[in-house]
């Protein structure tokens, strides 16, 4: 495998966040664009808390590279707590897998008019076929797929903003397990770490050297916050996307067919390199965990999607709206403990220091 070098991290680590509810409005429109301009505030406090812990974990995986991800989050005590962590973050993969073959179905019955069961069905069989080689592919895809997006979506927005003539304004109702702003910002960073941290285990574990860490994370949060950033603006321009369930491909559909043809297929990779990860993640944890499985990665793959297939029938919108917020809540305590681990250290020097100095005057 090539080394990782920070265009390379920095890419994987934003594509790792993208997934369907991101990058086609969804998930940002219920987290943060239903709150106006306070739903702004809640996508910086959102993107901070994802830099400083994830930067936290790939650190940590960097240095303890033999350490599974529960003894890099919590320490090697608690080992019921550690085993507790394990499995929500098993099972959130896993979640996430689903939602993302749900996002499949749902984008390709408004673009091609297909059943959603059907689309999800394609992308379950390509999936299965992605998942067998692991890592690289997941890198490969992320490098490809992040710029294009970044660069369609905020060709979009000016589109929305300069060309599109809107329709009175509509508001989406605010969903109940979100609550305010502030609670949507910390448990947005919350969920999209959680499942993200099998993947940034292995990331950190695969570069070469620290500096790349700073660099890279630094690249992928500018990368989400202009993704983001251009869906917000969007949506606020345009709002009679927000009753679609993929809001910007609603969007590029109306400024031209082609359009809403290529945002679909980079929507369409996106889901594809977020659950390709999620898979790899779920996979190589599990072998981790569970030795005996070290040789049935065709085995176990085909058992996991088939799975998240059938999770997938539920819908999109629904899964978006349930799961992702309750387990935003339940993964609340590894987003503390990540941002401990990265400023626990300096604040016990720096409280030592405080103590010494005032022992001496």
């Amino acid at each position: 495998m090539k080394p990782l070098n920070p265009l390379r991290l920095g890419m994987t680590f934003a594509g790792c966040f993208l997934g369907a509810g991101y990058v086609s409005g969804q998930e940002l429109l219920q987290f943060f664009g239903v709150f106006g301009a306070r739903g702004w505030m809640g996508l910086m406090v959102a993107l901070l808390l994802i830099y400083a812990a994830g930067l936290s974990l790939l650190k940590l995986a960097f240095t303890h590279a033999g350490q599974t991800p529960d003894q890099l989050i919590l320490g090697r005590k608690a080992p019921a707590l550690r085993g507790l962590l394990t499995a929500l973050q098993l099972l959130f993969l896993f979640s996430v897998t689903s939602v993302m073959t749900a996002g499949a179905g749902a984008l390709m019955e408004q673009l091609a008019g297909l059943k959603p069961w059907l689309g999800a069905l394609g992308f379950t069989m390509l999936l299965f076929f992605a998942a067998i080689h692991g890592l690289e592919n997941v890198i490969s895809i992320f490098s490809l797929s992040v710029p294009l997006l970044t660069v369609t979506s905020a060709a979009c927005s000016l589109f929305a903003h300069f060309i599109l003539a809107p329709d009175a304004a509509m508001d989406a109702a605010v969903n109940p397990l979100i609550g305010g702003w502030l609670t949507g910002s910390v448990t947005f960073a919350s969920y999209n770490l959680f499942s993200a941290i099998g993947i940034l285990t292995l990331l950190g574990r695969r570069t070469a050297e620290k500096p790349i860490l700073f660099k890279g994370t630094l690249l992928g949060i500018l990368l989400l916050f202009l993704i983001a950033a251009s869906v917000l603006c969007s949506l606020n321009a345009y709002p009679q996307i927000r009753t679609a369930q993929l809001p910007m491909l609603a969007l590029a559909g109306a400024i031209h067919p082609y359009l809403a043809y290529l945002y679909g297929a980079l929507l369409l990779a996106s889901m594809f390199g977020t659950a390709l990860s999620c898979t790899t993640a779920l996979t190589e944890q599990l072998r981790w965990y569970f030795p005996s499985l070290g040789r049935r990665r065709k085995m176990l793959s085909a058992l996991l999607l088939t799975a998240a297939f059938t999770g997938s029938l539920a819908g999109f919108s629904s899964l978006v709206g349930t799961a992702y917020p309750l387990f935003g809540y339940c993964s609340s305590i590894v987003l503390l403990c990540l941002l401990w681990r990265l400023a626990g250290p300096p604040l016990r020097a720096l409280l030592n220091r405080l103590f010494a100095a005032r022992r001496c005057s």
